[in-house]
């Protein structure tokens, strides 16, 4: 019987974990990526509206 519970407290800790896992990997990885990318779209944006002001 106790090796039923442990097998469901293991189960039942293996989401709280990956979700964790994942949070974190997130913070890290994930989230300065989408900043940079926006960075560069930004400079570009400012790029392409520096060319639309230049006269004809």
């Amino acid at each position: 019987m106790s090796r039923f519970l442990l097998i469901g407290l293991f189960l039942s800790l293996v989401p709280v974990l990956v979700l964790l896992a994942h949070r974190f990997y997130y913070i890290r990885k994930i989230r300065p990526f989408f900043k940079r990318q926006k960075k560069l779209y930004e400079k570009l944006n400012s790029e392409f509206d520096n060319d639309q002001n230049l006269p004809v």
